[in-house]
């Protein structure tokens, strides 16, 4: 959670309160009533978690400079077409814009909070 919250404080406020929310799914439901066991928990906030502390990451990456999805893919040990989704969702949130193409290659850039690329 600190890499989140070192790139996004705000989401990492958000993933905080849905994770104080796994007493509630397992006691009481959801607003459907169905009861979550602690293995769904797991499996569910888990991967959403993992999934936000992978975008945290390449964030942070971008912020060093520009980058194309290989290069961001070799630096942070994931596959091309894993850290293409997570740059899809990041410009779609306005975190990430296109930078320049390089020979075919587009090259990615971090933004700021404010910024909308």
């Amino acid at each position: 959670m600190k890499v989140i919250r070192s790139q996004d404080p705000e989401l990492a406020d958000k993933l905080t309160r849905l994770l104080k929310k796994e007493a509630v799914l397992q006691g009481e439901g959801n607003v459907y009533g169905e009861r979550y066991s602690a293995r769904q928990i797991e499996l569910s906030f888990g991967k959403i978690v993992q999934m936000e502390a992978q975008r945290a990451r390449i964030l942070k990456a971008l912020r060093k400079g520009p980058a194309s999805v290989k290069k961001l893919a070799k630096a942070l040990k994931l596959v091309p077409p894993e850290v293409l989704a997570h740059i899809v969702e990041l410009r779609r949130r306005n975190r990430v814009a296109l930078h320049h193409i390089e020979e075919r290659t587009p090259t990615y850039i971090a933004l700021s909070q404010g910024d909308k690329g």
